[in-house]
């Protein structure tokens, strides 16, 4: 019985911060209650200060638990080591998402109200994208490494350098993808970039 009451728990949290995440992208923090989350799951106000402090925690927790959770599922098991093509697939995935995807867009929105955030958690913001980059970065340098023990790459290389160069390339794309800053599909040239760096890379 406790294992799931524990269980209830849990889901009754996720659900609120599923609801929060929801509601905090559709319209300024200032503006969102307690008691609107509560109601958009069937729940009390109280039962939602059971879960959390306050307005405040509930916005760091849907940053921690549901924006930057969705990010790392995509990164998958390629964490754990894969091939260059695993991390060229990964980011063409991710580039070709960022204008499909209803929660990239909705992650998109809720990051685009940041100041109206308090600077508690607004402080927290860089870290938490660092951490989550330094990620990416050790995805790209495990298939890198792979590729130098070929001998595939020149040795006046470096491979931290090249993944962290990678990464922020891709990640700009990413972000102009996002954005709509311009009228076209970025996921179409993932191939040739990477192309220009396996060429640009290769020992000679």
């Amino acid at each position: 019985m406790a294992r799931r009451t524990k269980e209830e728990a849990r889901e009754t949290r996720e659900r609120l911060l599923e609801a929060a995440f929801e509601i905090m992208s559709e319209k300024p923090f200032s503006s969102v209650s307690m008691s609107e989350i509560a109601k958009r799951v069937g729940l009390s106000k109280g039962a939602t200060y059971w879960h959390f402090k306050n307005k405040t925690d509930i916005l760091l927790n849907v940053i921690e638990s549901v924006c930057m959770q969705s990010s790392y599922e995509m990164l998958g098991g390629i964490r754990e080591g894969g091939s260059v093509n695993d991390v060229r697939e990964y980011f063409k995935a991710k580039i070709s998402g960022a204008n499909r995807s209803k929660r990239i867009q909705m992650i998109s929105r809720l990051m685009n109200r940041k100041n109206e955030w308090p600077d508690e958690v607004r402080k927290k913001l860089p870290d938490m994208f660092i951490e989550f980059a330094k990620s990416e970065s050790e995805m790209v340098k495990g298939s890198l490494q792979k590729l130098r023990e070929e001998g595939r790459i020149m040795t006046g290389i470096s491979v931290d350098d090249l993944s962290v160069l990678i990464t922020a390339i891709f990640h700009g794309l990413f972000i102009f993808q996002v954005l709509q800053l311009y009228d076209m599909d970025f996921s179409k040239y993932t191939d040739f970039v990477f192309d220009a760096f396996e060429n640009a890379v290769k020992e000679r």
